[in-house]
Formats: C-alpha cells, structure tokens, sequence
C-alpha cells in the first residue's frame, strides 16, 4: 500500500493538469502476474475495483513485455467511462489510473499528464524492485565461546528472539512464520554460546536424551 501511495504522490506532483493536482481524480495500484489486485493506495472506489479487469484484458490482448505501457481507456477493457485512461506499466504489472487527460483540452497538458502516469508506474517499479532484494544480516561475530555451564543457547532460541525483534519493528501485525526470516542472513559463530556443542553442560558424562510416547501411552527415554 505504500509503494502505491508513492506512486500517487509522484503522479500528483509532476502532472500539469487540474484534475489531477487538485482534485485528486487518479488512482495507483499493485497487480500481479495473474493480473489480480495485489494492493492499492486509498484512491477513487471505482477505479480500483475496475483497474483488475483492466490488467487482465490488457495481458489477455497483448504481448505485454517488460518494461512496456499500455494505454486505454475502452469500455470492453475494463474502463469505467471514456475520459478514464488507465496505463499498465509491464513488471508484476504495475498500473495507474486517472481521469485528466481527455478534460484537460490541450494537447501539451495531455502529453504531460501522461508522462507523469509513466513516471508514476516507474517509481512503483523502482520500489517494488528495491523491496524484494531488500535484506538484513544478523552477525553476531565476536560472540563469546560456548562455556560450561547453563549459559549457553541453543541456535534455535537465537532465530526466535530475531524474529520477535523483526515483528516489533515493522510496526504492523504481520503473521509469524517463516517468511519472516527468508530476507535475513544469521551469522553466528560455531561453539559460541549462541551455537553450541549440544555435549556442553554442567555434567557432560550424560546422553542427550528425550522422552516419547508410543501408542500404549507409556512414557520412554530415548538416548541419542
């Protein structure tokens, strides 16, 4: 939703025409490469519920390739009304919507316009593109050599507390699984008291064990 917002802010900032620096009559969204809605910016309600079919006729009709845009405004191809033009910006297809270009009755502020719903598209683009290949490195290089005594963590308690930090800084609600961690690399040193020897402990002459219960119900310690 905010690479959408970006979007309108770009569209509204360098086009020339009234209806769209002041009234705010456009629309940018998010699609897929289905063509299905992915996200929008708070815009018009009828663009954004129309701009789906708008993609989806576009990729149905044309050979769409990367890096082209396509213009329309007919009825047939998901337009609401003929002065709504609508530009589909080819990269997990991108498109913006607006209704200036045919009320603005000149053919600089056109043209204008349009180079701004181009510019627009290129900055979702641009953010979309910077937000996939977005990463992070946890490098706890340095970290202290395992010991013996209770002090040590496992490598697992380690990823857990990473991802409880990376859910409170986002700062939105987002699901905890492990999408959470596919952008992050962990670097943590091998026999650090973050990764160490599961054999290290208090009283290393015991096997690590766990207990199991069968079908029967009964309680069995396994040695490993």
């Amino acid at each position: 939703m905010s690479i959408a917002e970006q979007m309108g802010r770009i569209l509204q900032r360098t086009a020339i025409s009234t209806n769209i620096k002041e009234r705010l009559d456009f629309s940018c969204a998010l699609f897929g490469p289905d063509g299905r809605l992915v996200s929008n910016a708070p815009h018009i309600p009828v663009h954004l519920g129309a701009m789906q079919d708008g993609v989806q006729y576009q990729m149905w009709a044309i050979d769409i390739n990367e890096g082209d845009c396509i213009l329309s405004n007919h009825p047939y191809a998901g337009g609401v009304h003929l002065p709504v033009y609508s530009q589909v910006t080819a990269f997990l297809t991108l498109p913006g919507e607006f209704t200036s270009c045919s009320r603005t009755h000149n053919l600089h502020g056109n043209l204008a316009d349009l180079r701004a719903l181009v510019a627009a598209n290129q900055k979702g683009i641009h953010l979309v593109q910077e937000l996939i290949s977005r990463s992070a490195t946890y490098d706890f290089e340095g970290t202290s050599p395992m010991v013996i005594n209770k002090l040590n963590a496992p490598r697992a308690i380690s990823k857990s507390v990473i991802i409880h930090s990376l859910r409170c800084m986002v700062g939105y609600d987002i699901p905890l699984n492990q999408g959470c961690l596919a952008p992050i690399h962990l670097q943590i040193p091998k026999w650090s008291i973050l990764d160490p020897d599961y054999q290290i402990s208090g009283r290393p002459q015991e096997p690590l064990c766990s207990f199991s219960t069968g079908g029967d119900g009964v309680l069995r310690k396994i040695l490993f």
